[in-house]
């Protein structure tokens, strides 16, 4: 959510996650470039934050339920629990905390823009790096693409498509790692909903959920 707001003569922006945090923003400009830049003044006008959550929190679809449901089926886990309160601004619209076998791990429901919606669920171990991911759609225009006999497999995307991601870190990610041939908005998204999953885990690693 992002709102404009008020007080007094000056005006704000505010922006709300899906994570229960809100900050409030006012601008600066460079005389000489003209440059716009954003300055975070939430610690000197949390009444607008406060007021900009309330009403984020009223009107905001949590997508918990259904990144639970999906992560439970990726991982046969049924020890999952809500994170919140994560202060990353991005494409992750839903965290999880889940317990494999006696080890922790979090999934990380991605909302990215492709050649339609994408919704995208990665699960990473405890050092950062993809367990498992899936997208629930990669090829939207079927009829660009060619089907095997048992109309599972795509010509341009490798049959290992997601195999290829697991053991990947930030640091490893590039473009080819999401690539699918002919599909490049799809493969586009895909990238940043990786790349989006390991800052929402950086954050948590640093402790960025309060």
């Amino acid at each position: 959510f992002v709102y404009l707001m008020t007080k007094g003569e000056s005006t704000y922006l505010a922006i709300c996650n899906n994570f229960n945090v809100c900050k409030v923003f006012t601008y600066t400009t460079d005389e000489a470039t003209g440059d716009v830049s954003l300055v975070d003044v939430t610690s000197e006008n949390e009444d607008l934050a406060s007021e900009a959550k309330a009403h984020a929190a009223s009107n905001l679809k949590s997508q918990v339920e259904t990144a639970i449901k999906k992560f439970k089926s990726i991982t046969g886990s049924e020890e999952i629990t809500e994170v919140s309160n994560i202060d990353v601004f991005n494409s992750v619209v839903a965290v999880v905390e889940i317990t494999i076998e006696g080890a922790k791990y979090y999934g990380f429901y991605s909302r990215s823009y492709g050649f339609h919606d994408m919704d995208v669920f990665v699960v990473l171990d405890s050092e950062g790096k993809i367990y498992k991911t899936q997208a629930n759609t990669l090829i939207f225009e079927e009829e660009f693409f060619m089907f095997n006999d048992k109309g599972i497999k795509y010509e341009g995307i490798p049959t290992d498509y997601y195999q290829n991601m697991v053991g990947v870190g930030s640091g490893d990610l590039t473009a080819d790692t999401t690539l699918i041939t002919a599909a490049t908005m799809t493969s586009n998204a895909m990238n940043v909903s990786l790349k989006d999953a390991f800052a929402a885990y950086d954050k948590l690693a640093k402790g960025g959920n309060n």
